[in-house]
């Protein structure tokens, strides 16, 4: 998951790395796990959900 996580979500797309970015992160994966009712993971789907809702464009 990591390794995809750095991938798709900060190579490809150029953006720096912040110190609070792992913490912030894994809280979208557990709401969005918790809102869902399953289990948390580090799938490619749950980390796309989560980079998605954190990452945006303002």
């Amino acid at each position: 998951g990591l390794a995809y996580l750095l991938q798709e979500w900060y190579i490809k797309r150029n953006r720096k790395m912040r110190a609070s970015h792992p913490r912030d992160l894994l809280d979208q994966i557990l709401d969005i796990s918790s809102y869902l009712a399953v289990p948390p993971t580090m799938s490619r789907d749950m980390i796309d959900r989560a980079a998605k809702a954190y990452f945006v464009d303002i």
